[in-house]
């Protein structure tokens, strides 16, 4: 109520270097408000205050939560700058892909290039006979008059630094209707190579014409075909006519020689 409140002027003792107040407090009555200047102050009784240790810990404590949610939301905003930079970044990098050094004597091998999402393709046209089969970890060689020719374009599909992540070998033909290696994708054309995967996936090449190595690699592995581990094994006139002689025991009428093997990849 109006009548609760009492107004009192109170002569100040001033100097140059600061103000002071004289009250009388015991014939005050608490709490009551302190205007002195632009600012307001609340006059309290010491018994009902904070300790004066508590009120310095409780003014931290508030300091250090409005800092730490002050920083938290700047380093969020720098962290979600620094990844959309990132991003426009990638994004330009993979327009910019930089073509590797072929020379005219690489075309003149029949060397194919091309780019398709983030990886570099090098291709080159291999012709493959295929010696050799495998079936039940057993290794044979194969009668001339059954061996089998592939014709296609082999190779390696590489990273910005040249590391072999797939290898292709794209439209395989044969002699006979001009399908697909057994051990060839017939959607992708990735080569499945078994245990022999780890001598070429993951290589990084040195410089771009060690992709020659590697392709010989395959094309060596290709010319025993894995009956173990195709993606079909009748993916070919020429393979059913193999598989066929395979499932029927007349293994021995088609080869002129068989190795025990260890492993199925053991070339």
């Amino acid at each position: 109520a109006k009548e609760d409140y009492e107004e009192r002027e109170i002569p100040l003792i001033t100097s140059l270097d600061n103000h002071n107040i004289e009250l009388d407090l015991p014939n005050l009555n608490l709490p009551l408000t302190l205007s002195i200047g632009s600012k307001v102050y609340e006059l309290k009784p010491v018994d009902t205050t904070l300790d004066m240790s508590e009120y310095i810990k409780k003014r931290l404590r508030d300091i250090v939560r409005a800092y730490r949610k002050y920083t938290a939301a700047t380093l969020s905003a720098y962290k979600e700058e620094y990844e959309r930079k990132l991003e426009e970044i990638k994004r330009y990098k993979e327009s910019i892909l930089p073509m590797p050094p072929i020379n005219l004597e690489d075309l003149k091998q029949g060397v194919h290039l091309f780019k398709e999402g983030p990886f570099l393709y090098f291709l080159q046209y291999k012709k493959i006979i295929v010696k050799r089969f495998i079936y039940k970890g057993t290794l044979y060689t194969l009668a001339p008059e059954y061996q089998g020719t592939c014709r296609g374009l082999l190779g390696l599909g590489l990273d910005r630094d040249y590391k072999i992540e797939t290898v292709l070998y794209l439209n395989p033909k044969n002699p006979y209707r001009g399908v697909r290696h057994p051990n060839v994708s017939s959607d992708s054309g990735s080569v499945c190579l078994g245990e022999s995967t780890f001598r070429i996936i993951g290589k990084t090449l040195g410089e771009i014409h060690e992709a020659y190595k590697y392709i010989d690699i395959v094309a060596q592995v290709l010319s025993t075909v894995n009956f173990d581990d195709a993606y079909d094994q009748k993916a070919s006139a020429w393979s059913r006519r193999i598989i066929d002689r395979i499932y029927a025991d007349e293994i021995s009428q088609i080869i002129t020689d068989e190795v025990k093997m260890s492993s199925v990849w053991e070339l």
